[in-house]
């Protein structure tokens, strides 16, 4: 929400955005703290949709629960070895690929 109102209120940050009323952040409202549990649940069944996740602070959920089931869940991803960013292309493998190979 912050940085949605950075871009709004900035010209030169608003050219290279697109207004929207999607959220790309995975909310959490309640009062009730969320357990590890219920934690992963909604983080999975949010897929790829979400870029971000947040718990309100009145909720309560400990950070050390987001951060343990994040860390669980990155190490599944790991374990599968799903990349977390694309593979270089173009120039920039030629550079990685020249950087490797013996002078």
């Amino acid at each position: 929400m912050l940085y949605g109102a950075f871009v709004r209120n900035n010209p030169d940050f608003l050219r290279d955005h697109r207004l929207t009323d999607e959220s790309s952040c995975l909310s959490y409202w309640e009062d009730e703290p969320l357990g590890e549990a219920a934690l992963e649940s909604m983080i999975r069944a949010a897929g790829d949709k979400y870029a971000a996740f947040s718990a309100q602070s009145f909720s309560n959920t400990p950070v050390s629960s987001i951060r343990s089931v994040l860390d669980r869940l990155q190490g599944r991803a790991d374990e599968q070895s799903a990349p977390l960013a694309p593979a270089p292309t173009g120039e920039a493998q030629i550079k990685k690929s020249m950087s490797r190979s013996p002078s």
